[in-house]
């Protein structure tokens, strides 16, 4: 915020309004914070909350300076021409929208000091609102933000990809990726193999409706005698084997194409990312095949 008033009012002018820097403050506070945390949790929570209480009085104070600003500038912006106009309406709006961002921080850091642990579309990044955390319970991994579906032909070929800002069950994205693959390749293929987190009644009937005739779903949770003997057979076993590849797939892209993290910021600044790595793996991919097949 103290960042975008400055530019601001170096674009727009200097406001009537004089805005205090806090920046230094609020670093002393999160040091704080760092230093309390070295200790014992238990014994530490008295002194977080008391530093948060000092983050958020110190955060309402640049809000309620910086929307005095955004007010009294509002008519400059307006009446701007030319290039200077386009730039002043442009960090006009990023401090518009900064601020409405910050206000719903400081409602969540409330509600939490409330003891309330469950704020449901909670804002965890200013610069990726969109990001929804997602604890994964593994120890090398203990959150992550966001969901990818990644479709494949026999070839080790991406022929669809899909980033979901928010965790949405994985037996829901099975029929949008199918359908997308079916766009992209223009046939219904022999073979459907997935990992028991797209498994449902519903999919598989719909990829039977679709003329899939092998489907190799593995089901959750308890199974009966005929869905064990059915999960035994030879051709279900090698399409389960052959999913497991995708594995190698997935860290590949993760190792060579930073697939696991975006540089750029938003949902939409994810999918560019992940779009230009998948479309150089498969550039790499196809140099193979073509290589192999000479």
């Amino acid at each position: 915020m103290s960042r975008l008033v400055k530019r601001l009012q170096e674009e727009v002018g200097e406001a009537q309004t004089r805005f205090r820097d806090r920046t230094r403050s609020l670093k002393k506070v999160v040091r704080a914070v760092g230093y309390a945390l070295r200790g014992k949790l238990k014994e530490a929570r008295g002194v977080l909350q008391e530093h948060a209480l000092r983050a958020l009085e110190i955060t309402r104070k640049v809000v309620f300076q910086a929307e005095r600003i955004l007010e009294e500038k509002r008519g400059e912006v307006q009446r701007m021409r030319g290039k200077a106009a386009a730039r002043g309406r442009q960090l006009w709006q990023e401090l518009h929208q900064t601020l409405s961002l910050v206000t719903r921080v400081m409602a969540q850091t409330v509600m939490a000091l409330k003891g309330v642990r469950s704020i449901p579309d909670r804002i965890v990044s200013l610069f990726d609102p969109q990001a929804h955390p997602i604890c994964r319970g593994k120890a090398n991994v203990k959150t992550e933000f966001g969901k990818a579906v990644l479709v494949e032909t026999e070839e080790r070929i991406i022929t669809h990809f899909e980033v979901h800002p928010g965790n949405p069950a994985d037996n829901t994205l099975l029929v949008p990726a199918f359908e997308e693959h079916l766009r992209v390749v223009g046939k219904v293929p022999r073979a459907v193999a997935t990992d028991r987190g797209f498994t449902s009644r519903a999919n598989e009937a719909y990829l039977e409706g679709r003329g899939v005739q092998r489907i190799s779903l593995p089901s959750r949770g308890y199974r009966s005698p005929p869905r064990k003997e059915f999960e035994r057979q030879r051709w279900f076993k090698e399409l389960q084997r052959w999913r497991a590849g995708q594995e190698a797939t997935i860290s590949l892209g993760t190792r060579k194409y930073e697939w696991q993290h975006s540089r750029m910021r938003g949902h939409e600044g994810a999918r560019i990312h992940l779009g230009w790595g998948i479309l150089a793996y498969n550039l790499t991919r196809l140099a193979v095949l073509i290589r192999s097949a000479a």
